[in-house]
């Protein structure tokens, strides 16, 4: 290996999809099958080319660069032709942010290392289910109506608890898949959706007269001063004040 070694300022995740083969990492022979996945930490050799004595083989590479960047390509190789790597495309925009923050922990200090080890198992998860799903488009019909329909079952459900699981559930798919569609598909997540239709329907019943503790009930707030908050966060004044302004501009 020594003298097919080379090292990064930067950590790298490879994936085995096809073919048994050992892949040399730190000294260390380390054998890669279908499925197993190895971290290869900042700063520690490895083989810097696919010999003629790998067998043919798929691997997929993730390079986490120090300024939150990831780069992805497959590599095909084969003995008699050697490697060949594949770009794909470009992460999806929620999952850019999660790899944003793992690049910055593996590059970091050893403890946040070892919080990233875990983070990349579950976006590796991840990652693959975008992949097969939607290769990374936007325009799927099918995920767009999904996501019509649970905007229309969050609408009819403001006074229930709603929480991520559930609308999830409702969509059919994982919590973590769901947000990240729905942000994609709508620019804000479905916490801050369900907010904003609260927030309108709770403007409307101001409107009417009723009180700040039955609107802030009536709309799905658990309390008046939770609403109170969520409210004044978003209007930037108390929902007393709004009203007050709210009518002197209707006059």
């Amino acid at each position: 290996m020594a003298e097919n070694a080379h090292r990064h300022e930067y950590a790298e995740v490879v994936v085995s999809l096809s073919g048994s083969h050992f892949y040399g990492i730190d000294g260390n022979a380390i054998q890669l099958s279908p499925g197993s996945t190895a971290l290869i930490p900042r700063g520690v050799p490895h083989d810097s080319w696919y010999s003629e004595y790998h067998p043919e083989c798929i691997d997929f590479w993730l390079h986490f660069l120090p300024h939150g960047v990831v780069l992805m390509n497959f590599i095909y190789h084969q003995p008699a032709s050697g490697p060949v790597p594949v770009q794909i495309p470009q992460l999806p925009v929620a999952l850019q942010d999660d790899f944003r923050r793992v690049c910055l922990l593996l590059n970091d200090h050893v403890s946040s290392r070892q919080k990233a080890r875990h983070f990349v198992t579950y976006l590796l998860h991840e990652l693959f289910e975008s992949l097969m799903e939607s290769d990374f488009r936007n325009d799927n019909p099918d995920e767009r109506s999904v996501i019509e329909e649970v905007k229309r079952y969050a609408m009819d459900h403001l006074t229930d608890r709603l929480t991520l699981p559930d609308l999830a559930k409702a969509a059919g798919y994982s919590p973590f898949h769901f947000h990240r569609l729905f942000l994609e598909a709508e620019g804000v997540t479905p916490r801050a959706f369900v907010e904003s239709q609260r927030l309108k329907q709770a403007c409307e019943l101001l409107r009417k007269g009723q009180s700040t503790t039955s609107v802030a009930l009536d709309v799905g707030f658990a309390t008046p001063s939770q609403f109170s908050k969520v409210f004044k966060k978003q209007f930037k004044m108390s929902p007393t004040e709004w009203l007050k302004t709210a009518k002197g501009s209707a006059r």
